[in-house]
C-alpha cells in the first residue's frame, strides 16, 4: 500500500483496512448470493499492525444467509506470511437488481456492470 494510506508513521490507517474489509465482504455477498447489497453493520478487529508496502490478501465469505434479505459475512486481511492482520463481521441487507434500481442508489449502467459480475 502507498504512504498516502498511512496512519501513524509507516502503518496503514485502520480506516483504510476497514474499507478493504467492507469491500471484500460486499463482493463476497454479490458473488455467493447473486444479490445486490448494502452494509447494515460491521465490526472490525485489528490483530496485527500493517506496514506501508506490505503485500496483503483479503478474503471473504458468507457465514449465514438467514433470509432472502439478510446475510452475515466475514472477511479477513492477511499479510505475506499468511498472518491475519484484521478481521471483520458484517450484517448485509440483500436486494434484487429490480429493487436496487428502484432505490436509485447508483446509475443503471453501474448496476448492469455489477449484475454481469454476479453472473460470471
Amino acid at each position: 500500500m502507498k504512504k498516502t494510506f498511512r496512519g501513524w508513521s509507516n502503518l496503514i490507517h485502520g480506516g483504510i483496512l476497514s474499507t478493504m474489509l467492507d469491500e471484500t465482504m460486499s463482493w463476497a455477498v454479490i458473488k455467493f448470493t447473486g444479490k445486490f447489497m448494502l452494509t447494515r453493520s460491521m465490526t472490525v478487529t485489528f490483530k496485527k499492525p500493517v506496514h506501508v508496502g506490505s503485500a496483503l490478501t483479503a478474503i471473504g465469505y458468507v457465514k449465514k444467509q438467514s433470509s432472502e434479505r439478510k446475510a452475515e459475512v466475514v472477511a479477513e486481511i492477511r499479510d505475506e506470511d499468511g498472518d491475519i492482520c484484521a478481521v471483520s463481521e458484517g450484517d448485509f441487507a440483500l436486494f434484487s437488481k429490480k429493487h436496487f434500481l428502484r432505490m436509485g442508489i447508483m446509475p443503471e449502467e453501474d448496476i448492469e456492470a455489477m449484475a454481469s459480475a454476479i453472473s460470471d
